[in-house]
């Protein structure tokens, strides 16, 4: 027979999963389902962690979340650490400090300094307040879990063998023994554990030797929308938490009809090889481009609301491009910003 106290812990358990999972999805979208969503993968394997529940005594130590730039990973990194450190506070700034007691967060090329040393230092202090904020945390019976989300992982951690300078492979080389580090947290992870959240546009240009099991052995992929019905579900969701239903009249079967409009303008200049893609950023763009356009034209009686005319403006006078070439051009940007950092030294 099962303990009930057993079953009510199993039910309270899979409610608050599921309550954050749905807080989520309201705000965040992705086309996977099943045991490639990367939403329920991330949340389950947090929660697990943090309330001392994963099957195992040591936990993993980093994740890369890779995909197309505006697909959504940074988004979802906050918005789930929103639900996990700060749930049911509704004041921002509150919501806001209590994230900032259990999670880290460091832009790439931020941790660069001109000082010999000082660009290592900065990533070693980063990785010690994520640890003792992991082990506040369980001694206060708070949970068990800190995270570090390292933004543009590929600028910090290129492959040592295409870089120029010495920077680089010094920065690398404490990064990992920053992860191997961990390891006494893992052994016992009821003292605490911290997770190393990666986010790259180029996965194949992070360093090997971090993503090979222990370090960085987890690797969920972002993905576009490549269909008329999936761009329209990001565009009723823009419009529901962005705009808000009392500052446009676009229904449902507009929504549809403009995620045709996209994805055909989108269609014309992808590659024949290509998929057609449109990322979510990029249909926030549009948005973005309509309201300007509902703001320029507001009615004689002074009401500014989005329409769809606005939006067919919008996608009309949106610059498409293909994914290939905008990955290329960042990619040239990011050489550039190699060499100049390299003169520097």
């Amino acid at each position: 027979m099962e303990d009930p106290t057993f079953a009510s812990t199993n039910d309270k358990k899979a409610e608050r999963l599921t309550d954050c999972i749905t807080n989520i999805e309201k705000k965040f979208w992705q086309p996977s389902s099943g045991e490639e969503n990367v939403l329920h993968k991330m949340v389950h394997l947090f929660d697990a962690i943090n309330t001392g529940s994963y099957p195992g005594m040591t936990p993993p130590r980093g994740i890369i979340l890779y995909g197309e730039p505006g697909t959504g990973k940074t988004h979802l990194m906050n918005l789930i650490a929103r639900e996990m450190f700060a749930e049911g506070i509704e004041d921002k700034k509150k919501a806001d400090a209590e994230v900032n007691k259990r999670m880290v967060v460091i832009h790439g090329p931020a941790i660069y300094s001109q000082y010999y040393g000082k660009s290592e230092e900065n990533l070693r202090l980063a990785f010690m307040q994520a640890e003792r904020m992991a082990t506040k945390a369980a001694k206060a019976g708070k949970g068990r879990l800190a995270l570090i989300y390292i933004d543009e992982l590929d600028s910090l951690a290129p492959n040592r063998a295409e870089t120029r300078g010495d920077l680089e492979p010094r920065i690398v080389g404490e990064l990992l023994t920053r992860m191997d580090g961990f390891k006494h947290k893992s052994e016992n992870y009821a003292e605490g554990h911290v997770i190393v959240i990666g986010s790259t546009n180029r996965l194949s240009k992070i360093d090997p030797a971090l993503r090979r099991p222990g370090r960085f052995g987890s690797e969920f992929e972002f993905k576009s929308a490549t269909s008329p019905e999936e761009i329209s579900k990001i565009i009723e969701k823009t419009l529901k938490h962005r705009v808000g239903k009392d500052h446009h009249t676009i229904g449902e079967s507009e929504c549809i009809s403009v995620g045709e409009m996209i994805f055909a303008e989108q269609k014309k200049v992808t590659e024949e090889k290509e998929v057609t893609e449109v990322t979510p950023a990029e249909i926030l763009g549009i948005i973005h481009k309509a309201q300007m356009h509902a703001l320029m034209n507001t009615s004689e009686s002074g009401e500014c609301k989005l329409n769809i005319e606005n939006m067919k403006y919008a996608v009309e006078n949106f610059e498409f491009k293909s994914k290939e070439e905008s990955s290329e051009i960042k990619y040239q940007i990011q050489i550039i910003s190699d060499i100049q950092q390299s003169d520097k030294e």
